[in-house]
């Protein structure tokens, strides 16, 4: 059970540092 909490919290940090990357790609395209 823990290692399914393990996993949840893990895809969960590279959800959000996905959308991250996105926010900044977007914001790095209207910069110019």
């Amino acid at each position: 059970m823990p290692n399914f909490v393990f996993w949840h919290v893990l895809n969960t940090k590279f959800r959000i540092l996905c959308l991250y990357d996105a926010v900044l790609i977007i914001l790095e395209c209207f910069d110019w």
